[in-house]
């Protein structure tokens, strides 16, 4: 499914990823975002620290 929206020239959103396990595998799988409280909880401004992010 992810392959198939790429080649349409979409990109792919893991949502409500709450666990780094979850996220690692939507990573491996070719998802292009993540969101959920992993990577931040949700607030008005976006300043989750990317750069330094390790799964």
């Amino acid at each position: 499914m992810i392959d198939n929206a790429h080649r349409l020239g979409l990109l792919v959103i893991g949502p409500q990823v709450e666990e780094p396990q979850g996220a690692a595998t939507l990573w491996m799988s070719g998802i292009d975002l993540i969101q959920g409280n992993l990577v931040q909880q949700a607030d008005g401004n976006l300043d989750f620290d990317f750069a330094h992010a390790v799964l």
